[in-house]
């Protein structure tokens, strides 16, 4: 409704406030009458010949009366569903950013995870660099679900692992059970941090 002359905002008000209320009238008209007839030929015994104006004349006053109440208040709707619409838009662009940060993040997290899996272990080392990696896949599964749930359970869910480049000799065996299981996680982030890069491109070529 932006921008919207005076002339055509009554217009809309009035198409509004007629809309459904011509059967709505006739139903609530028709209920009355049921009464209203009885109860005046109770009252007025020998108004039998008027009463047959009783059921129009119900009508016409829910009628009239049901229309401009309607005419009234639709700006309230209007103004509503406007409401409603902004509403669904700015959250529309919140989410949007939010994903758009959320891919920024991994971006960030698939560079500190390949760092962290490169390195050399003693076992010595392999507590500290165990919780690390614990951390880093918390922090990657939670930028994860802010874009989609599919990709953090994508990311989540290692059903099978691809060979990992060739990182040197582990620490231990969990050591390169965990190391495998990074490699995949990162291969998996690549692939749709790389998709995400194609349908940026197709969408600002105009295609």
């Amino acid at each position: 409704m932006a921008n919207t002359q005076p002339r055509e905002f009554y217009q809309e008000c009035l198409r509004r406030a007629w809309r459904g209320k011509l059967f709505w009238a006739e139903a609530v008209s028709a209920l009355l009458a049921l009464v209203a007839i009885p109860v005046g030929l109770w009252i007025f015994p020998t108004a039998e010949g008027q009463m047959n104006w009783v059921p129009l004349g119900i009508f016409t006053a829910v009628f009239v009366a049901t229309l401009v109440v309607a005419f009234f208040i639709s700006p309230y709707s209007m103004y509503r569903e406007l409401e409603t619409r902004n509403n669904v838009l700015e959250k529309r662009l919140f989410d949007k950013e939010a994903r758009q940060e959320a891919i920024s993040r991994l971006w960030q997290l698939r560079a500190e995870g390949v760092q962290i899996r490169n390195e050399q272990l003693m076992l010595a080392n392999q507590a500290d660099w165990q919780a690390r990696y614990n951390g880093w896949c918390e922090r990657v599964y939670g930028e994860a679900g802010k874009i989609s749930s599919n990709l953090e359970a994508w990311l989540r869910t290692l059903d099978q692992v691809r060979p990992g480049p060739n990182l040197g000799t582990a620490a231990s065996a969990d050591h390169l059970r965990d190391r495998g299981n990074m490699s995949e996680i990162l291969l998996r982030m690549q692939e749709f941090l790389q998709a995400e890069m194609l349908d940026k491109d197709v969408d600002r070529s105009g295609f």
